[in-house]
């Protein structure tokens, strides 16, 4: 697709098959991921109230945090496509399997680890997935529209996966985790027989530590991986921003919780459409300052929100801002990452995730309690902007094209 041809994004992504199939596969993916996060946790306050609810998000973020850079060693060792297929067939025993606990009566402690490798599993594919992007693109162009549709199937998966199991869960949680099951045995087929490259590269079987060494040495990825990891650690505060704001400040109860995060999901899927409209911009840094402007002054408004229509045009407006963000930065990270190191690079980047909206959601929580509402928003907006206009001369660098691009 040439800088001045007429296809939008989507229609480029649908007319190259590798690339069909990979976001195909992820929708699939995504379903299950979103169904059986929500049936555990479920599961877990049925058993035990919102204290072993939270053990639950805790025992799937720990673990998947730790594998999240280990599998992007193994992908960037070996064929990545072969990486992405076992792992969404382990993902389908692991949830046929968790079926099976719950049929047999087995202790909750067994799903629990069961959902914990499920969630470890995710932390892999999420790297492997946009790093096969790049590699399964014919033009750079095509390569930021398959950003952006990994972007919005993934915001969609989020909208109906959990509706989806709300709907199963009538049925029993066993139903969630067997028809969750079959839903990864369909990704697992639509990837199948993918076509990469083993990477070859003396590099690729570099110790672990040696090619997180050369990714930091890496002009610019320090900058991105910041970047990522600063959006996360917000976006953990925001989760506790949403249910403050819905229950303390406007009075909407548990069910406004739901309504202000479906804003954040509709907007997710207008941000990733927008990319897909943008697929041949070539600069991504200003993308990525406005993303981050727009990011943060919509969560410190929302301390400020007098109702429920404000609230939910600001949260879809961060969901828009967030989609960005992410999808600027992965598609800055393909460029600026030599390719023995990309899924290195995105697990380190999936690990920084794990653990920044685990810490997120911990500081936010103790200063709200502190200073309350609106301030913690301030202060919780002003994150983002503040980190990427700092680094904003490392991105003009990737931009100008200081590193060697993938294409």
């Amino acid at each position: 697709m040439q800088e001045g041809d007429t296809r939008s994004g989507a229609a480029a992504v649908w007319a190259n098959p590798s690339l069909r199939r990979l976001v195909l596969g992820a929708t699939f993916a995504g379903l299950a991921e979103s169904a059986l996060w929500i049936a555990v946790i479920v599961i877990a306050y049925a058993e035990g109230g919102p204290a072993l609810a939270g053990v639950a998000v805790a025992a799937q973020l720990i673990p998947a945090g730790l594998a999240a850079p280990a599998g992007g060693l193994v992908a960037d060792r070996w064929h990545r496509s072969r990486v992405l297929t076992l792992s969404y067939a382990a993902l389908g025993v692991i949830s046929a399997s968790m079926g099976v606990s719950v049929i047999a009566d087995l202790p909750f402690v067994v799903v629990l680890v069961l959902g914990a490798v499920g969630a470890s599993l995710f932390a892999i594919i999420a790297p492997v997935q946009i790093s096969l992007v790049p590699e399964l693109s014919d033009r750079p162009e095509e390569a930021v529209a398959g950003n952006g549709a990994l972007g919005f199937v993934g915001s969609l998966s989020w909208a109906i996966g959990p509706l989806l199991a709300a709907w199963l869960l009538g049925y029993g949680p066993t139903a969630v985790f067997l028809v969750m099951s079959v839903v990864a045995g369909v990704g697992t087929l639509l990837v199948l027989g993918l076509n990469d490259h083993r990477n070859t590269d003396d590099h690729a079987h570099a110790a672990s530590w040696v090619g997180f060494l050369d990714l930091v040495r890496t002009k610019g990825a320090g900058a991105l991986l910041a970047v990522a990891a600063v959006v996360n650690f917000t976006a953990g505060g925001l989760e506790i921003l949403v249910a403050g704001a819905a229950i303390d400040l406007l009075g909407l109860g548990d069910e406004g919780v739901g309504y202000l995060w479906a804003a954040v999901g509709i907007g997710g899927m207008a941000g990733s459409s927008l990319l897909l409209r943008l697929a041949g911009r070539r600069r991504l840094t200003g993308l990525i300052v406005g993303g981050a402007l727009v990011w943060g002054a919509s969560i410190a408004f929302l301390g400020w929100a007098p109702g429920l229509l404000v609230a939910l045009v600001l949260l879809f407006v961060n969901g828009v801002a967030e989609l960005v963000l992410l999808i600027s930065g992965q598609t800055m990270i393909q460029r600026v990452v030599a390719p023995h190191l990309m899924s290195r690079a995105f697990g380190t980047a999936e690990g920084l995730r794990q653990g920044a909206l685990a810490l997120g959601s911990l500081a936010f929580g103790l200063l709200m309690a502190a200073i309350g509402i609106p301030l913690s928003a301030a202060v919780l907006g002003a994150l983002v902007p503040l980190v990427v206009l700092v680094v904003t001369p490392m991105l003009k660098h990737v931009d100008d094209g200081v590193a060697v691009p993938w294409w």
